[in-house]
Order: structure tokens, then sequence, then C-alpha cells
């Protein structure tokens, strides 16, 4: 069986639309809490900015906005790993890990389908 090459733009825009709406599910009562002073209430703040900024960049005629959002996904979500490290490679990491290998497709990939 061949793959379905014309379904790639709707395997796109879905894996676009599941992140944001992890990442905005998972750090939304966070951004809620209005905590400002905390590392975690900026950490939420951002990844919901930036996931929001990777839907409306599929939108784009430019996809700078899509690389450029997913990017600091990437790097945010590399951060947050090494910084739930602990000399033991725990479960609690598989959550950045996700949202840093969706965010790292679409540096590489930007809106091309």
């Amino acid at each position: 069986m061949k793959p379905w090459k014309f379904a790639i733009p709707l395997a796109n825009w879905l894996l676009r639309l599941s992140l944001a709406a992890y990442l905005i599910i998972f750090y939304w009562g966070v951004l809620t809490g209005f905590h400002l002073g905390t590392l975690t209430f900026w950490v939420s703040a951002v990844y919901i900015l930036f996931a929001l900024l990777l839907l409306f960049g599929g939108l784009a005629s430019d996809q700078s906005l899509t690389v450029v959002s997913a990017l600091v996904i990437f790097l945010l979500s590399l951060l947050m790993v090494f910084l739930n490290l602990d000399g033991t490679f725990k479960y609690d990491i598989f959550p950045y890990l996700f949202s840093a290998v969706v965010g790292f497709y679409f540096v590489t990939r930007g809106n091309r389908s």
C-alpha cells in the first residue's frame, strides 16, 4: 500500500492543531493563576503565545512566522527537558519531548506540504 500523499496538508494541520490544543490545555491553568513572579507562569505564557502564532503562521503565505514560532517552541521544550532532568530518565519529560519533536518538524518543514 502506498502512502496517502494527498492527505499531507490535512496531517500538517492536524499536527499543528493538536500541538496548540495540547499546549493551551496543559498550560492554561498556570496562566490563569496570574503568578507573574514565577518561571512557570512565563513559560506557560510563551508556550501559549507561540502555539497560537504557529496556528496563524499556517494561514500566512510567508512561512517565517511558522518557523520562528516552531523554533521557540522547540528550544523552550528542550530547555524544559534539561531543567527536569536530575540524573534519571523520568516520565515527566515526555510532554516536553512531544512538543519539541513537533516544533522541530515545523522548523524543518515550515508551511510546505
